[in-house]
């Protein structure tokens, strides 16, 4: 969709009124360019992980850059975006991952994979990897996205989403994983276990692995503490 001029606004600075400024808008988000902070979820990706490439603005902000095909089809809005993983996020508060299998019984109380509220997460995610919002970069079997860098607005968790269908890196958590796995495709299972919640404790290490099928998994890394191994 071609930019579309939006009305204007002045903005005032030590030196004086520079006039207008425009709000260009591309899709759904108006990108204020005015103004100096993330205006879009997906400059927020680029600024937070290291996995994407990454350029310095004249803002002193790690701008957008096109790489192809795998790029999103349009930018959306950081907090709207949150909504969507809100129920893992609560469900998954104050967690004691030390005692995973608890941990786990836990947020399925908390947030039942087979419940109503589960049914609409899956649609809302479903829309989301369509629209190539998510886990839109890489290649299968593992395609990934970083959606939020730990924040207080996430509980201190990072937010990642993945779309599997075969074996991932070998990594650690320093402070432990907590899993939420959606079957998309097949009969699929996450590391031998069943759709629904996982939960790795601190020092854990896995080869994340999906057979079965395809899964779309979204990660929540207390801190976003996660270290990958050969």
């Amino acid at each position: 969709m071609p930019p579309t001029q939006a009305p204007h606004r002045s903005c005032p600075t030590s030196g004086g009124d520079l006039g207008p400024v425009p709000i260009i808008l591309i899709g759904p988000v108006a990108i204020d360019r005015g103004h100096a902070g993330p205006t879009s979820l997906l400059e927020l990706q680029r600024g937070f992980d290291p996995r994407f490439p990454q350029s310095s603005s004249p803002s002193g902000l790690r701008a957008p850059q096109r790489s192809g095909p795998s790029e999103p089809a349009a930018l959306y809005d950081l907090f709207s975006m949150l909504d969507t993983f809100r129920p893992l996020l609560d469900a998954a508060r104050g967690l004691d991952l030390d005692q995973p299998e608890q941990a786990r019984k836990l947020l399925t109380e908390r947030f039942d994979p087979t419940g109503p509220e589960a049914t609409s997460l899956r649609a809302e995610l479903e829309a989301l990897l369509e629209q190539g919002a998510i886990a839109h970069k890489g290649e299968l079997p593992v395609r990934f996205s970083r959606a939020a860098k730990p924040s207080p607005e996430t509980d201190g968790h990072s937010i990642d989403v993945v779309l599997m269908t075969g074996p991932g890196p070998r990594h650690r958590h320093p402070k432990g994983e907590i899993d939420y796995c959606i079957a998309l495709d097949g009969e699929p299972t996450f590391d031998g276990q069943a759709p629904g919640w996982v939960v790795y404790g601190p020092d854990s290490t896995h080869v994340p692995t999906v057979a079965g099928g395809t899964m779309l998994i979204v990660y929540l890394l207390p801190d976003g503490g996660i270290e990958f191994l050969e």
